[in-house]
Protein backbone atom coordinates (compact mmCIF):
# COMPACT_ATOMS: atom_id res chain seq x y z
CA UNK A 1 0.00 0.00 0.00
CA UNK A 2 1.37 3.37 -0.77
CA UNK A 3 2.25 6.30 1.39
CA UNK A 4 -0.08 8.53 0.02
CA UNK A 5 -3.43 5.41 1.14
CA UNK A 6 -1.65 5.23 4.23
CA UNK A 7 -2.23 8.47 5.26
CA UNK A 8 -5.34 9.62 3.56
CA UNK A 9 -3.87 12.88 2.54
CA UNK A 10 -7.36 15.54 2.75
CA UNK A 11 -6.23 18.76 1.20
CA UNK A 12 -8.38 21.55 1.83
CA UNK A 13 -8.49 25.05 -0.45
CA UNK A 14 -10.08 28.60 0.19
CA UNK A 15 -13.01 29.14 -1.60
CA UNK A 16 -12.73 32.35 -3.61
CA UNK A 17 -14.23 33.45 -6.62
CA UNK A 18 -12.19 33.47 -9.93
CA UNK A 19 -13.17 36.16 -12.86
CA UNK A 20 -11.99 36.30 -16.00
CA UNK A 21 -9.46 39.53 -15.58
CA UNK A 22 -8.35 37.67 -12.57
CA UNK A 23 -6.51 34.64 -11.58
CA UNK A 24 -3.61 34.51 -8.66
CA UNK A 25 -0.02 35.06 -10.21
CA UNK A 26 2.67 32.20 -9.69
CA UNK A 27 6.43 32.44 -9.37
CA UNK A 28 8.31 32.56 -12.67
CA UNK A 29 8.56 29.47 -14.51
CA UNK A 30 5.01 28.55 -13.44
CA UNK A 31 1.84 29.39 -14.49
CA UNK A 32 -2.08 29.48 -13.20
CA UNK A 33 -5.07 28.43 -15.67
CA UNK A 34 -8.69 28.00 -15.00
CA UNK A 35 -9.53 24.38 -14.99
CA UNK A 36 -13.00 24.25 -13.84
CA UNK A 37 -15.65 26.42 -12.38
CA UNK A 38 -17.14 24.97 -9.59
CA UNK A 39 -18.83 27.24 -6.98
CA UNK A 40 -18.00 26.82 -3.98
CA UNK A 41 -15.22 24.75 -4.84
CA UNK A 42 -14.10 23.27 -1.01
CA UNK A 43 -11.47 20.06 -1.37
CA UNK A 44 -9.96 18.33 -3.85
CA UNK A 45 -8.26 15.10 -4.38
CA UNK A 46 -7.16 13.45 -7.55
CA UNK A 47 -8.41 9.99 -8.98
CA UNK A 48 -6.52 6.95 -10.02
CA UNK A 49 -7.68 7.77 -14.13
CA UNK A 50 -6.76 11.59 -13.48
CA UNK A 51 -9.68 13.21 -12.75
CA UNK A 52 -10.22 15.47 -10.06
CA UNK A 53 -12.87 14.94 -7.51
CA UNK A 54 -13.71 18.49 -5.74
CA UNK A 55 -16.35 18.62 -3.03
CA UNK A 56 -18.73 21.95 -2.48
CA UNK A 57 -19.12 22.43 1.04
CA UNK A 58 -22.11 24.45 1.25
CA UNK A 59 -24.12 22.63 -1.40
CA UNK A 60 -23.27 19.17 0.15
CA UNK A 61 -21.93 17.88 -3.40
CA UNK A 62 -18.81 15.90 -5.13
CA UNK A 63 -17.85 16.64 -8.35
CA UNK A 64 -15.60 14.39 -10.85
CA UNK A 65 -13.82 16.43 -13.56
CA UNK A 66 -12.10 14.97 -16.78
CA UNK A 67 -9.76 16.22 -18.85
CA UNK A 68 -10.69 14.20 -21.90
CA UNK A 69 -8.16 15.81 -24.40
CA UNK A 70 -5.49 16.37 -21.88
CA UNK A 71 -5.29 20.32 -22.32
CA UNK A 72 -5.51 21.20 -18.88
CA UNK A 73 -9.44 21.80 -18.82
CA UNK A 74 -12.07 19.95 -17.80
CA UNK A 75 -14.61 19.06 -20.50
CA UNK A 76 -16.89 17.06 -18.31
CA UNK A 77 -18.39 17.09 -14.74
CA UNK A 78 -20.00 14.29 -13.29
CA UNK A 79 -21.81 14.64 -10.34
CA UNK A 80 -20.75 11.78 -7.66
CA UNK A 81 -22.64 12.21 -4.58
CA UNK A 82 -25.28 15.32 -3.41
CA UNK A 83 -27.60 15.81 -0.22
CA UNK A 84 -24.03 15.43 1.97
CA UNK A 85 -23.82 17.33 5.48
CA UNK A 86 -21.38 20.36 4.27
CA UNK A 87 -18.61 18.03 2.83
CA UNK A 88 -15.26 19.02 3.73
CA UNK A 89 -12.00 16.96 3.18
CA UNK A 90 -12.00 14.36 0.51
CA UNK A 91 -8.99 11.48 -0.20
CA UNK A 92 -8.83 8.57 -2.73
CA UNK A 93 -6.86 5.50 -2.26
CA UNK A 94 -6.33 2.89 -4.63
CA UNK A 95 -10.12 2.86 -6.31
CA UNK A 96 -11.86 4.51 -3.33
CA UNK A 97 -13.03 7.86 -2.98
CA UNK A 98 -13.79 8.85 0.85
CA UNK A 99 -15.24 12.57 1.68
CA UNK A 100 -15.75 13.52 5.37
CA UNK A 101 -18.82 15.01 5.94
CA UNK A 102 -20.04 16.98 9.54
CA UNK A 103 -21.37 13.70 10.51
CA UNK A 104 -19.76 10.63 8.88
CA UNK A 105 -17.05 9.35 6.84
CA UNK A 106 -18.01 7.71 3.63
CA UNK A 107 -16.19 5.87 0.91
CA UNK A 108 -17.72 5.62 -2.55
Amino acid sequence: MSLACKLLSVIALVPFVVYAQWLPTAPKHYSVQLFARIDDARSLAIGPNGQIFVSTRRAGKVWALHDDDKDGYAERKQLVAENLDMPNGIAVCGTSLYVVTNQSILRF
